[in-house]
This record gives C-alpha cells, structure tokens and sequence, in this order.
C-alpha cells in the first residue's frame, strides 16, 4: 500500500471525526495546542505528526470514541511506517573522499579537533606559570 493511501485513511478518519463533532480547524488548533494551519495539516493528511499524542488530542477534541481512538492509532502507526520506509527525495548517499593510502580521509571538523589537541599538549608545559624563588612574606629564608 502506497504511503499516500495509508495517511489517507488516517486523514479520511480524522476529516469524519472533525465534520462529525462540528468543530472548526480553530477550535481544534486551540484545544490541541497548536495553530489554525497545523490542525488542518493534520487532518487532511498533509502531514503526518511524529508523536500519536497530536493525532489523540484532535480525537479527542473531536469527541472520539475509543474504539475510534485505537483504530486512529493503528492508521497513524502505518503511516509512519511506510514514510520510514521511503527514502527522502533529497537524501543523496555521498562516499566519504579516500586519502592516497586507500582509508577515509578525516573530515575537516574532525582533523581541527586532532591539530587542536596536539598544539595543546605541545605547548602545554611553556604555558604553566613559573614559580619564583622569592621569599614568602614574613620569612627572609629558609628555616634553620
């Protein structure tokens, strides 16, 4: 089953729960924490939210039964399912560039991270602050 049908029979629910209870899009929004926009989205099937709780609350505040509440769950699980099982359009898999000897060259991010803690260690020890060899106060030397 495509990803489209699957989020359209959530959404076909979700529209018969909505023009069943007579609440407005607004009125959704409002009782679901959400704007306008995103309670629309939602029930149309635009978007799919990632958490069930979004999708329990506009049942609710359409006055879902829990019948209609577990059969809400069972239509937004599958369609979070099939959306993780296609890739995203933009996703492009990029092979990371190979140095001479055939490895991984390190990333950028990565090799600042090694070139930052050698400098470090390296100059370490002149940056420890030396200690003088004056007398504390109150003491003109040595004790005898």
């Amino acid at each position: 089953m495509a990803v489209a049908a699957r989020s359209s029979k959530l959404s076909d629910l979700l529209e018969d729960l909505k023009a069943r209870s007579g609440v407005s899009y607004e009125g959704i929004g409002r009782k679901i924490h959400a704007s306008k926009s995103s309670a629309h989205r939602y029930c149309t099937g635009v978007l799919v939210p990632r958490e069930f709780g979004v999708i329990e609350r506009i049942g609710r505040a359409c006055g879902a039964s829990h019948a209609e509440l577990l059969r809400l769950h069972d239509l937004w699980a599958s369609a979070i399912a099939s959306e993780q099982d296609v890739p995203a359009a933009a996703t492009v898999l990029v092979e990371a560039p190979r140095a001479a000897t055939g490895r991984p060259a390190l990333p950028w991010k990565r090799r600042g991270s090694v070139v930052a803690v050698c400098l470090l260690v390296a100059l370490a020890p002149a940056a420890t602050p030396q200690v003088a060899d004056r007398p504390v106060s109150g003491h003109s030397g040595p004790a005898r």
